[in-house]
């Protein structure tokens, strides 16, 4: 079954009230969303990638087709936002379930991967769940421990599968329902026009110009080893070399582990080496960081209306129901959208936007672009982003850096 809806519509309340229902049945279902995934992350952060997966000798076709044997000896903690949503769904789908719940797989994920994950999704429901995992290999496979472990699969019965995504173009199982949450009679996507927005950035957020063509972002020769034993160290970064001038809006492209969020990361807790006298904000699936101190940190109860201003409120629209909800109970994409506001309110110097638009729906997200396009060519930030989507690049575009394995591939101006 495919959910469909706009953010706030239901998709995730759906997937959980699902969940909880089948799994007091007596069901064992498997239930893929963020929450998940970051205590997944939390419990196997220490541990190698071979120790997550190799006990489990069903997960051998997986391995192969997700591309994890090179991360084979590396630990979870290092691995790029794509590496790790590979692992985790890998992990996930590799044994026998009679329901899987994904909640927004796609976010994170390149192009290629994206394709295996839609193509194994169509063989689950489609009954092909036992050639998918790959029961038919003898052989054991051993964890990076040398562990070896073995959890055959106890049915034939075909798996079902509850998809819940934004964009209709992943949504993937043939011949199945769908449902669309969205109540035409309350959806609002009345956003404020341009200039009312504009007015809302300058007089009650203070953006204001800045010199363009200075310099922000100054990287030469930067080579990043991982912190793990001497003899399965390996470079994560390898000589990039990256400049960036106020006035420019960057996209950086590159399969899963080329290096990307690793780039992102060493800029913003290394800023004063690399951006001195500049703030920046990191904003990343369901996270954000930042080099201002004065912000204070968010908890998962806290309301949604003290942790935005009212005026963030309004540029952004979100709608009088969900500001008087802790923020545990919004959806990926509500969630998404807290963050955003949260960045706005810093007035950076440079927004780093790493797969920051995970589980927006497709209104929302164009909102969100028209604001930094706004933002970027009047010279109040700079923008950085990171996404496998184009339809997530500013319009404004006006460098690519290209990663690959670590490296840079080349650097081109956006036409």
């Amino acid at each position: 079954m495919n959910l469909r809806g706009r953010n706030g519509a239901g998709k995730s309340r759906c997937c959980d009230h699902v969940f909880f229902e089948e799994e007091a049945r007596g069901r064992n279902v498997r239930y893929l969303s963020r929450f998940t995934e970051e205590t997944f992350v939390k419990e196997h952060a220490h541990s190698r990638v071979g120790d997550v997966l190799g006990g489990i000798r069903n997960a051998q076709d997986l391995i192969v087709r997700f591309g994890l044997v090179s991360l084979w000896y590396r630990r979870v903690s290092v691995l790029s936002t794509g590496e790790t949503r590979k692992l985790y769904l890998a992990h996930a789908i590799s044994s026998k379930n009679d329901l899987i719940i994904l909640d927004q797989p796609y976010d994170g994920l390149d192009v290629h991967t994206r394709n295996v994950l839609r193509y194994m999704i169509e063989e689950i429901s489609e009954g092909l769940a036992q050639m998918l995992v790959g029961t038919h290999f003898t052989k054991s496979c051993h964890g990076a421990n040398g562990a070896e472990e073995s959890t055959p699969l106890d049915s034939n019965e075909p798996t079902q599968v509850l998809l819940a995504t934004n964009r209709p173009e992943e949504e993937c199982m043939r011949d199945v329902e769908t449902i669309d949450l969205d109540d035409p009679e309350s959806v609002n996507y009345n956003v404020p026009d341009k200039d009312e927005w504009k007015s809302i950035l300058v007089n009650d957020l203070n953006y204001s110009s800045k010199k363009m063509h200075e310099r922000l972002i100054s990287i030469e020769d930067l080579t990043v080893y991982s912190e793990d034993e001497e003899d399965t160290r390996f470079k994560i970064l390898n000589e990039i070399t990256w400049n960036v001038c106020r006035g420019e809006t960057w996209v950086i492209s590159g399969s899963n582990g080329s290096g990307k969020s690793s780039l992102m990361r060493n800029l913003l807790h290394s800023h004063e080496r690399f951006s001195e006298g500049n703030s920046i904000v990191l904003i990343g699936p369901h996270s954000i960081e930042t080099t201002d101190t004065l912000l204070p940190t968010i908890n998962h109860d806290d309301l949604v209306c003290d942790v935005l201003m009212d005026s963030i409120c309004k540029l952004l629209n979100l709608q009088d129901e969900i500001l008087n909800r802790p923020l545990n109970v919004l959806s990926q994409g509500e969630f998404q959208m807290i963050l955003f506001g949260r960045a706005l309110m810093l007035r950076p110097d440079i927004l780093l936007v790493d797969e920051g638009f995970h589980g927006l729906d497709k209104q929302n997200r164009s909102h969100i672009l028209d604001i930094l396009d706004h933002l970027s060519t009047s010279g109040f930030l700079t923008a950085v982003i990171i996404s496998h989507h184009k339809d997530e690049w500013l319009p404004s575009s006006t460098h690519k850096l290209i990663l690959h394995e670590g490296s840079v591939v080349r650097t081109d101006r956006v036409s």
